[in-house]
């Protein structure tokens, strides 16, 4: 939801005009793997990640989390 909001509200306030705000791509397991252990993508792709580390993320683990981290990814791949 934050950055449904976030996108929302930039647009609202006139920051960004619509035409300009685009949907980053996921980054692809290649990309992830360039920076993390192959074998940590997969599990976090996948959903079996250890609690201890999803501990440290702080976050539950979800799909939309997942997604939100490719696309997160993909867009600094992007720019």
């Amino acid at each position: 939801a934050k950055y449904r909001l976030l996108r929302e509200r930039v647009l609202a306030e006139g920051v960004v005009v619509a035409g300009r705000l685009v949907e980053p791509p996921a980054a692809t397991d290649d990309q992830l793997a360039r920076a993390h252990d192959p074998d940590y993508v997969r599990a976090m792709a996948g959903g079996f990640i250890p609690d201890t580390d999803m501990r440290r993320i702080g976050f539950p683990w979800s799909a939309e989390l997942v997604e939100r981290s490719r696309r997160s990814s993909g867009a600094t791949v992007e720019a």
